[in-house]
């Protein structure tokens, strides 16, 4: 807009004087107009299109008048600086004016007619036209008065960004070319509008949507208390000054200056010792237990017996597990006397400790369940604590999670330094954690946050870690040991030491109590150890607790007790000051994460994208199939039938889910192992996708023959995996004989899509289950210089399956009834410029020799400019955590790329394919949501293009005015708000992008669904970007060693969302939001895909399988349904996990399948069977109430409800 404004004022000069006068009289004009349709409202129809002409003609005076005054303060730069401020704050207190007297237009409209109401309405609108075009017009002339050198440099920039590649450039350059701080806060849609109409006008427009319930306003957070605040607030402003070691300062207070305040209040510290294990990260899980955990667990039970004030503390459920199978009765038993006597806990108790930017919620509440139920029936326990302290940032998501599955504490450590020095001094690191969208506390985790940057035992005692390796005693016997061992002659001075690192660290917190671990990864494994430990700090302890002027109690204790501490604190502090009692309140999450150096931990959302793509896939296929065993189970017990391959079904769903809960740790689905761990970690998955499959197979036999049949090897999965570093590809069907193709629908609501099939030859014919001939859309591959065509041809067909259903088609040799459709070439049609492809809804037009998107436009002519294509940012100090890149991104060319197009009657697609990479755009012609999606495949080989020190992009470039706000969803639970900040680092706005990002504007929203987890970013206003693969050989000096080099060819599939607002608002909220309707259908498509087999033998079938009636509401998805199993594969109850996700207003759905539904009940699910259900914690470890098959199952927004059922 600045350019053009540059270019329209050449057309001539004006005097200030006749500008102000001409502005004046504008808005004179204005005022008057709306005076008369506020009192002759009676004749509103008439009064509006007389305002709408005027408006027109002021606007484009406005306009005018606007340019030649920015022509003339140009030329005039410095003058009469004051007077401009003065004219621009005298327009806007007229054009507010004007709004009001707009407002009171709307209130008189109420009894006109409809037809004049929404032309009043329009006026509106045109009106607003002009307030937005004079304020634009203030604001941009004064911004160009000031400094119009760098108006000019900025445009000529993004001209340059526009049209050709960005340049690598130093980070001085960045600031530069990214949108400077001026420009976002003109932006109309980052501006917070704080008026208190506004929230009230856009409830109203869809007051009738909310009461039926049909939709969810996003209620706009507030401050309304200075106890809460949000993380989104603190990282405004977050100062990354360094000390000469590239640290973040700490602010804490020496002890002389903490002395100086005179009495000190009494401190208890409780010493932790514990010891963290990673389930494969140096090592494999394997290694680690037998080298290292094992011993530390067989010598925790001879140690603590032995001295039993001592206490330890684990985590990891994995590891519990393998252990205590290799244990005897006796050793059980003392297992258990340990934690009946509160020396052993085990905290948070999933199956591991996960990570917290890429896991779906789906994979981390499934393996928070097992390692759960594993506790609850091998040790008799319920954890009350989570101690999480190695993920590299944290998720808003598992506070919830750990609190709906009965933990009330957390202990954490990994959040951006700066941003925890800011709650060190508000003495906030205690404080209650809720979500953005809870208004109540009943959710609400209380959570310590550790205060330093590490969690080692020679690093917690206070800010001096030179100090605190000296009470580092677990390797005294290494003859490397900076721990200097307690004696009678140096306790005195020893404990004088640690005592006053205690008080600088106490100083830090709010309350009287702190926690201090004692522990590493895999500590412990020598007897020895735990008597260096031990013997050492119990001098230290008798010392200190021996003076009584200290005011100190040291003790050996757990979290539980911690936190108990903290809390009975806080009841007294309530009694004698209420002001000052109560923890504070935060909402929201902790991405991205620094601790030293500006180096920011956002280059894992994308390190080795194979492995999290593939854990996707698996994480599909064990929620189906434990759905359909769930409805297998339940039609055997239901028709008393014996369930042959129970057993063998169950072992192979539990040995999946715990393979792929294993890779939910947080150096799995990161990819920040060593390689040969990776390649351990792929070799379990592999072999979980072939449990899995096989488990499947097997319940689908047994409900398709009634269990006459459940050999696996009768079936074939179309979608195969060949090895472990393959990526999924395609198995080929041989049309020359009968096939039935088995497809289901992992879904609650019924899915109407094409799906496509790999075939032999075009001589075939394809009956649904109904016994019709199904229309076929059959696709010739084409040879190219980079990828030759396979042999096979694509059959794209239309199918309709009801939710949980099962249908069986059949596919069977003909005569040549098919026509082929071919792939052209884009060279080999004369169709001007461009390319198009288009189906019911939408038309997009294409660069016909670079094969990117242009511009998309829908049936009712609104048009979106969007282009989508690869960019690569050269890696500076990126490694397997950190990305540091040299500059910003560019694009490349490596060989000529071809363009080719494929158009027909279900599925069109246009290719565009070059050495290493391609990027395809599909559009399926169906009436269902899939037909409103642009359907975007990605097919990146950075070895074969021959590519190092490069991370891949795809970026979106759309004419969204979002500013410098967008959002990321998080974990596929919730949204989070996003900032832009352009002054900080550019990998400092790298966000984890789970299954969706969203661009928003005034009138359009534009969504970007994913299949896997990426880092994403918006860097630009209507710029949208995820990373799609990293190489780096360099080690960023975060622990592992070396970079990340073992790059495969892999292949990404996303989904691009244009959604037109039904009435045009603002973002109400810039912190989170909601997803639409249409966009919660459309993800889960994306997420659970038509799962098809095909037979290889023949073998009788049933022709389809509807097990519920009625579909489920659309804002209800079926997180889990699964048969729980005791160790020896025992039935124990059905578990059934349900998420309501709120649906956003303000968007009209484009596909109409969804119906509200008041209530649902367990009939929904077994009409016919007599079912005990109880209402549950999360993880089924506390029974909240009974119910009957009547009640209501339907979860509040957004919350989850989780349910135990017994056949």
């Amino acid at each position: 807009m600045k350019s053009n404004r540059m270019n329209w004022c050449r057309h001539g000069n004006i005097s200030r004087k006749l500008i102000r006068k001409v502005l004046a009289f504008v808005i004179l004009l204005i005022l008057l107009r709306l005076l008369w349709v506020a009192f002759y409202s009676w004749n509103s129809q008439t009064v509006v299109q007389e305002v709408i002409k005027e408006s027109e003609q002021h606007t484009e005076l406005g306009r005018q008048s606007d340019n030649r005054i920015w022509e003339h303060r140009v030329q005039n730069i410095g003058i009469n600086k004051h007077r401009e401020k003065e004219n621009t704050v005298r327009t806007h207190e007229q054009v507010n004016k004007i709004v009001t007297s707009i407002e009171n237009v709307e209130k008189t409209k109420n009894s006109a007619t409809d037809k004049s109401k929404e032309r009043t309405k329009d006026t509106k609108s045109e009106i607003d036209n002009v307030q937005e075009s004079l304020r634009k017009a203030t604001v941009s002339s004064k911004n160009a008065t000031s400094d119009p050198k760098n108006v000019t440099k900025t445009n000529k920039e993004e001209s340059k960004v526009k049209t050709t590649p960005e340049s690598s450039v130093n980070n001085k350059t960045k600031a530069a070319v990214h949108p400077t701080k001026n420009a976002t806060k003109n932006s109309d849609v980052t501006k917070d509008d704080k008026s208190p109409n506004r929230k009230a006008n856009v409830a109203d427009m869809f007051k009738s949507d909310i009461e039926a319930g049909t939709c969810q306003m996003v209620n706009e957070w507030t401050i309304h208390d200075k106890k809460v605040t949000s993380t989104y607030d603190l990282f405004e402003y977050v100062d990354y000054s360094m000390n000469e070691a590239g640290e973040y300062p700490i602010p804490s207070r020496s002890f002389e200056d903490i002395s100086k305040e005179g009495s000190l209040n009494p401190l208890s510290v409780i010493l932790v010792p514990f010891s963290h294990a990673d389930p494969g990260y140096g090592l494999t899980l394997e290694q680690y237990y037998s080298q290292m955990s094992h011993s530390t667990l067989d010598n925790m039970i001879i140690k603590l017996k032995e001295y039993p004030k001592m206490t330890f503390q684990w985590a990891e459920t994995v590891f519990l597990a393998r252990w205590f199978e290799d244990l005897d009765d006796t050793g059980k038993q003392d297992v258990r006397d340990l934690i009946k006597k509160g020396q052993f806990e085990v905290v948070l108790g999933g199956w591991v400790m996960p990570d917290e930017a890429s896991p779906n919620y789906i994979a981390v509440v499934d393996q928070l369940i097992e390692g759960h139920q594993w506790l609850l029936e091998n040790l008799g326990i319920k954890p009350t604590s989570a101690w999480v302290n190695d993920p590299f940032g944290y998720s808003s998501t598992m506070p919830y999670l750990w609190k709906s599955s009965g933990l009330d504490n957390l202990v954490f450590l990994r959040i951006n330094q700066p941003v925890k020095a800011k709650l060190m001094k508000s003495k906030s690191l205690d404080f209650m954690w809720r979500p953005y969208w809870k208004a109540s506390s009943d959710s609400d985790l209380l959570s310590t946050l550790m205060s330093y940057t590490n969690y080692w035992m020679g690093d917690v005692c206070g800010p001096d870690p030179n100090i605190c390796q000296e009470f580092n005693f677990l390797h005294l016997d290494s003859g490397n040991s900076r721990g200097i061992p307690v004696t009678d002659e140096n306790v005195a001075e020893r404990a004088r030491v640690i005592y006053e690192q205690f008080r600088i660290t106490g100083d830090l917190y709010k309350y009287n109590t702190i926690y201090i671990g004692l522990g590493e990864d895999f500590s412990y494994p020598q007897p020895g150890q735990w008597d260096s430990v031990y013997q050492n700090y119990e001098k230290l302890i008798n010392y200190i607790n021996s003076q009584e002027d200290w005011k100190m109690n040291v003790k050996f204790g757990t979290l539980k007790e911690y936190f108990h501490n903290i809390r009975k604190e806080e009841k007294a502090m309530i009694k004698t000051d209420e002001a000052k009692a109560s923890f504070p309140v935060l909402s929201g999450d902790f991405f991205p994460y620094t601790e030293r150096k500006k180096d920011f931990w956002t280059g894992y959302f994308s390190t080795r994208p194979l492995n999290k793509r593939f854990s996707r896939e698996i994480e599909t296929l064990v929620r189906a199939a434990d759905i359909f065993n769930v409805v297998a189970f339940s039609s055997f017990k239901y028709y008393n039938v014996q369930f042959k391959a129970y057993e063998e079904i169950s072992e192979g769903l539990r040995y999946a889910r715990r393979e792929l809960g294993m890779f939910m740790h947080h150096d799995g689905i990161t990819g920040t192992s060593l390689p040969h761990v990776v390649d351990d970690y792929q070799q379990r998955l592999f072999l979980a996708n072939e449990k899995a499959h096989a488990a499947f197979k097997m319940v689908l036999l047994s409900l398709l023959t009634k269990g006459k049949q459940t050999d696996p090897n009768l079936l074939q999965s179309v979608v195969v995996k060949s090895e472990k570093t393959a990526m999924s590809g395609t198995a080929v069907i041989e049309t020359t004989k009968d096939h039935s193709i088995v497809m289901v629908n992992p879904s609650s609501n019924k899915r109407k899509e094409i799906v496509s099939l790999q075939v032999s030859s075009k001589d075939f014919v394809i009956v649904s289950s109904l016994n019709a001939n199904t229309p076929v859309q059959v696709t010739h591959h084409k040879d190219g210089p980079y990828r030759p065509a396979s042999s096979s041809l694509t059959a794209s067909f239309e199918i309709t399956i009801p939710p949980f259903g099962i249908e069986v088609y059949k596919i069977s040799p003909a005569s040549s009834t098919n026509s082929l459709v071919e792939i052209f070439e884009s060279d080999e049609r004369d169709e001007g410029d461009m390319i198009s492809i288009e189906n019911l809804y939408m038309k997009i037009d294409f660069d016909k020799n670079t094969g990117l998107i242009k511009r998309i436009t829908d049936k009712n002519g609104k048009v979106t400019n969007i282009t989508a294509q690869f960019m690569v940012y050269r890696s500076k100090t990126s490694g397997a955590y950190i990305f540091g890149p040299a500059g910003l991104a560019s694009t490349f060319s490596i060989g000529k790329s071809v363009v080719k197009a494929t158009k027909g009657p279900l599925m069109s697609k246009v290719e565009v394919t070059s050495k290493g990479f391609s990027l395809s755009v599909i559009l399926y012609n169906t009436s269902s949501i899939q037909g409103h999606g642009i359907h975007i495949q990605t097919d990146v080989d950075l070895k074969e293009a021959g590519m190092g020190e490069m991370e891949v992009i795809l970026r979106l470039q759309t004419d969204v005015k979002n500013g410098d706000k967008f959002y990321t969803d998080q974990n596929g639970f919730q949204f989070m708000g996003r900032q832009n900040r352009p002054n900080d680092p550019l990998e400092s706005n790298y966000y984890p992008v789970t299954t969706m990002a969203i661009l928003e504007d005034n009138s359009k929203r534009i969504s970007l669904h994913c299949r896997q987890p990426h880092g994403g970013a918006s860097l630009r206003e209507g710029h949208l970007e995820v990373m799609l693969d990293r190489h780096t050989y360099r080690d960023d000096g975060r622990g592992l060693g070396q970079g990340v080099y073992d790059n495969v060819r892999l292949k990404n599939n996303f989904v691009v969302f244009i959604e037109h607002k039904s009435r045009d608002f603002q973002p109400i909220e810039k912190r989170y939001t909601y997803a639409s309707e249409d966009s919660i259908l459309l993800n889960d498509m994306l997420q659970n895909e038509i799962i098809k087999y095909f037979t290889v033998s023949s073998v009788k079938l049933s022709k389809q399988l509807h097990p519920m009636k009625k579909d489920f509401p659309c804002d209800v998805t079926v997180v889990g349904f699964r048969n729980l199993v005791k160790n020896e594969l025992e039935y124990n109850g059905t578990s059934l996990v349900l998420h309501r996700k709120p649906i956003h207003c303000g968007y009209e759905p484009m596909n109409r399948q969804c119906k509200k539904i008041d209530k649902i009940t367990i009939k929904h699910l077994f009409p016919k069977l007599s079912v005990n259900i109880a209402e549950t914690s999360l993880s089924h470890l506390y029974n909240k109430s009974q119910l009957t098959t009547d009640s209501n199952l339907t979860p509040e927004y957004s919350e989850l409800r989780s349910f135990l059922i017994g056949f």
